[in-house]
């Protein structure tokens, strides 16, 4: 496991927020349902700003707006308030990058045109993104450009169809939880099982433990949807499903894996679908079982290693398991062969899994951070520079056409005597001086804004910068996307790594 840790240091690298005492917040969800996500968003930002001695002027957000175009009637908003010569403000802060766009290509554009204007995007909890280095506009590409991915897959993995009837309030399909019936295509409360409900969320309010309950439920006749007896894992699953508070999660769950559908793995919360079912408990009841019931399911979240269901052993082709044990008051986790440990034959021996995670991420940015990725990025960029280079262009063709003037005039002078003459002469060259000024401070302003074009070596600094970047626990949900969507299998040998990757 990657040592995550938090960054609350201050560099020199990052930008100087005493120069700047405003901004505004850009927030955004996917679905309409989330509203309360946008306003997580907007609370984790202005948390941020106050923190960061910043003052807050000015909100934008986007509710139920795709993150891959720009039609977005807050982020219009937000652009047309940029070219106002009278706002305030000159940072732009959002939640995550991938907020502002979950396209690369649009993402360099605006954030681009905003550094027209000297203004600068920052992300709230993505803090190594913060600096002003020329090569964290390469790593800020290729972040935005694992963010586009991301959101085609969750397009590919989610049945639009679906997801809009469940926007409705429509069931789609599948066996309803328990406590309920499907009646007319909606949740509705089966009677019998409501009462076996309301005893589970009793008995573990008063402190009964899960088997407990379990065995009391079996005692007083109560069986599960398939007639079977109730088990602990059960209990646990009614006990934390919203549905019983009367919040029924659409599109919680993570798409399938190589292993199956995984339902402990579940989605960022802008991506869920929240929609109103019959409550069977109080909101007041159904909160204060949480703690006792999820200290399991969050210490399973603390141990849901990055690399798990990935790692084989060569020598036997078995899947390895991670052991998890503390020597002399310091964590250790590695992965092992059942059959080795067993001594069933196999050689392969225990891997400190920390080592393996920190191999895995490093060869995996040489795969992604490749010399291809390298000529997109500037092929980019130059997209990017393109209408600045025509007009830088065309400034630089005036200014010639000025400087032939001012060296007519000069001739002028040169040949005319008279003091009339040279008097309004000398008045006409002054004004095309002024003229030549303004021009060259606008071409010089404009080359400043040019697009910066990445070097080998700028991406040869981002692959490093891109493990620390994974390290830092703000930034696990994106490793954990990285991890399953590009690392296919790792195989473990007596003295050598094997990777397959999807990109």
């Amino acid at each position: 496991m990657i040592d995550f840790q938090s960054d609350s240091s201050t560099s020199n690298e990052m930008i100087d927020l005493s120069k700047t005492q405003k901004c505004v917040i850009y927030a955004r969800c996917s679905t309409l349902m989330q509203k309360d996500s946008i306003e997580s968003q907007i609370s984790f930002c202005e948390a941020f700003a106050q923190n960061q001695g910043l003052s807050v002027v000015g909100y934008f957000r986007d509710d139920g707006k795709t993150g891959r175009n720009a039609e977005r009637e807050g982020l219009k908003a937000l652009m047309e308030e940029l070219e106002n010569p009278q706002r305030e403000w000159d940072l732009v802060l959002v939640y995550r990058l991938d907020r502002f766009f979950r396209n690369a290509r649009l993402f360099m554009e605006y954030q681009y045109q905003m550094r027209d204007f000297a203004v600068y995007l920052l992300s709230a909890q993505e803090s190594m993104l913060n600096n002003v280095f020329p090569m964290t506009e390469t790593f800020r590409f290729f972040v935005a450009q694992q963010a586009e991915l991301e959101s085609h897959r969750i397009a590919e993995n989610v049945a639009r169809g679906k997801l809009t009837s469940a926007k409705n309030g429509a069931w789609q399909g599948g066996v309803a939880a328990y406590g309920y019936y499907i009646v007319d295509g909606s949740l509705a409360i089966n009677p019998k099982e409501k009462q076996a409900v309301e005893l589970i969320f009793q008995q573990r309010a008063n402190g009964m433990s899960l088997q407990k309950i379990a065995d009391l439920l079996n005692k007083k006749g109560f069986t599960t949807k398939l007639n079977r007896p109730f088990k602990t894992t059960g209990i646990r699953e009614i006990l934390t499903n919203p549905c019983y508070k009367g919040e029924m999660h659409y599109n919680r769950s993570s798409a399938k894996g190589a292993n199956g559908f995984n339902r402990h793995c579940y989605k960022d919360d802008s991506q869920i679908v929240k929609i109103p079912c019959p409550a069977i408990v109080s909101e007041e009841l159904w909160q204060r079982v949480q703690p006792a019931s999820e200290n399991k399911i969050r210490s399973s979240k603390s141990t849901r290693y990055l690399l798990s269901g990935k790692v084989f052993c060569k020598h036997c082709q078995s899947v390895m398991h991670a052991n998890r044990r503390n020597n002399h008051e310091k964590l250790y986790v590695g992965f092992y062969c059942p059959s080795n440990k067993s001594h069933s034959g196999c050689t392969v021996k225990e891997i400190d899994m920390f080592r393996l995670e920190e191999f895995v991420l490093s060869c995996l940015c040489e795969q992604l951070l490749t010399e291809k990725i390298l000529k997109e990025f500037a092929k980019e960029f130059h997209t990017l520079n393109q209408k600045k280079k025509a007009e830088l262009a065309e400034l630089k063709a005036q200014s010639a056409r000025i400087e032939k003037r001012c060296k007519n005039i000069v001739d002028e002078l040169e040949k005319n005597s008279s003091e009339e003459a040279s008097k309004t002469l000398s008045e006409r060259l002054n004004k095309i001086a002024k003229e030549k000024s303004e021009l060259e401070k606008s071409i010089a302003e404009l080359s400043k804004t040019m697009s910066y074009i990445p070097t080998e070596s700028d991406v040869t600094k981002a692959r490093e910068l891109f493990v620390s970047y994974c390290k830092q626990l703000e930034n696990r949900p994106f490793v954990e996307n990285l991890i399953r969507n590009n690392v296919e299998h790792i195989e473990v040998g007596e003295k050598s790594i094997e990777l397959s990757f999807s990109c």
